[in-house]
């Protein structure tokens, strides 16, 4: 594959600092015209309306994640994930706050290309395109507030693993959890059934030989015995300490929004994730971790851990396998997107797009197949598809693609609560861009995303030399 470089356009295939490319507005007015070229502001949140209740709206208060920097780049193929190759400022820190990553990544991944017509060939969903990065911190008070309720040990985890749950869904992950921490052991063979095999497994060393395979059989079975009464009790332990957590009463200052960002984050069911959980429950002090290099790590203490941990860390690695995609599709759903033109007087629409540009425009939607969610190192990266769109969605959008240099636009992405219990709702991400320059941008294509398409590309014909 040849590079497409060009004198203009400098390649960056490496990792590149967050917001070099579109600084942020120095406003000497309030209008959308005057608005400075290529570049990003904040935005009032509280123009837009969130659920409060299952009845009524209110205007939003502040957003969990605080916009700091806007990228504008283009790639030769579509990069929908940035998180391992963005670098920070040394006060814009990577870290979990109780699973809740300090730092989100929405990406815009836009095709630059006309899409195809289905009716004469495939569909196309690779190829050159822009980005539109934009940046966000957890606000101070949003991180003050998770830092107290970590220091007063409440569970943020189990906390989003409930909310919404009957005791009888509350009881059941209770008991899950603690067969997985404490799980049974294999019973050996019962000496009681075993007197005719070990007499005749034994006949030819008599009575000593048979009595002595018979004790050593019932002291095995005796020692399961023991063991099993123990994680029994420390299941029936386990479970209690779990209940309890989970019908803790949040912190006031925690929104409900929080334990849903926690489960889009990590997924719908964080029950048993210690991933987002530091200690064993029955041992809060020792503050041992129950994960290592991602795989769940047995409570050790008694005989017989060992021989059940692959066992054990075999089923979660299949349960998780088969939750993932139902847990992407459920996250997806919970992401409501708003863009809105503030400036619709600058597109000179038609006499047939006008009415509905004005209908639709600000209007909420979802793009739950278009969405790819990761999270690494404290970053929590959204990755909004367009080339996955329908065709009609992408041939629209084609159309329009030039009035991002005249437009100025709001996106907003707000966590949609469903039940009462995910109310009200949060914004957690606004920002306002101001005509954008589509020339010049850099390009961000690496030499591992040629790789990866290539790999992924029909194998082409071979060529032979004379």
């Amino acid at each position: 594959m040849e590079p497409l470089k060009t004198s203009d356009v400098e390649y960056i295939s490496g990792n590149f600092d967050a917001g070099f490319t579109v600084p942020q507005a120095a406003r000497t007015s309030s209008s959308a015209s005057e608005a400075p070229e290529h570049t990003w502001e904040q935005v009032d949140e509280g123009f837009y309306t969130v659920k409060f209740d299952e009845t009524t709206s209110r205007p939003a208060p502040a957003a969990i994640y605080e916009t700091f920097a806007v990228d504008f780049v283009q790639s030769d193929l579509k990069v929908t994930s940035t998180v391992h190759r963005v670098n920070f400022k040394e006060g814009d820190k990577q870290e979990t706050i109780a699973g809740i990553p300090s730092v989100f990544i929405m990406n815009w991944v836009l095709p630059m290309y006309d899409p195809p017509n289905p009716l004469w060939g495939s569909d196309r969903t690779n190829g050159p395109g822009y980005n539109i990065l934009v940046y966000g911190r957890l606000t101070n008070t949003m991180r003050v507030h998770l830092q107290q309720a970590v220091d007063a040990g409440f569970d943020i985890s189990l906390w989003a693993a409930s909310v919404g749950a009957s005791d009888a869904e509350v009881k059941a992950a209770a008991a899950e959890e603690a067969l997985l921490m404490y799980p049974n052991l294999p019973e050996p063979a019962n000496p009681n059934s075993l007197g005719s095999a070990i007499g005749s497994l034994f006949s030819w060393g008599g009575g000593d030989a048979k009595a002595k395979a018979q004790e050593e059989a019932k002291e095995a079975h005796d020692k399961w015995k023991n063991i099993q009464s123990i994680r029994e009790r420390r299941r029936a332990e386990y479970a209690e300490a779990y209940e309890a957590k989970a019908r803790a009463s949040p912190p006031a200052a925690l929104p409900p929004a929080l334990a849903l960002l926690h489960r889009v984050v990590h997924g719908k069911r964080s029950v048993y994730n210690p991933a987002n959980r530091a200690v064993n429950l029955l041992n809060p002090d020792a503050r041992r971790p129950l994960v290592q290099n991602g795989v769940e790590v047995l409570h050790r203490g008694e005989e017989g851990d060992d021989e059940r941990e692959a066992d054990a860390e075999a089923a979660v690695v299949a349960k998780e396998d088969a939750l993932r995609a139902a847990e992407a599709q459920w996250a997806s759903l919970k992401m409501r997107i708003i863009t809105r033109i503030c400036n619709l007087d600058a597109c000179n629409f038609n006499a047939v797009v006008r009415p509905l540009a004005e209908k639709y425009n600000g209007c909420p939607y979802l793009v739950t197949e278009c969405t790819r969610l990761s999270h690494a190192q404290g970053v929590f990266e959204m990755g909004i598809d367009v080339h996955c769109f329908s065709y009609l969605s992408k041939l629209g959008l084609a159309g329009c693609r030039d009035i991002l240099t005249v437009i100025v636009f709001d996106i907003i992405l707000a966590l949609q609560g469903s039940t009462a219990s995910e109310l009200p709702e949060m914004l957690l991400l606004a920002v306002r861009i101001n005509r954008l320059r589509l020339t010049g941008a850099p390009n961000i294509t690496s030499e591992q995303d040629r790789q990866l398409h290539a790999m992924m590309s029909p194998t082409s014909p071979s060529v032979t030399s004379d």
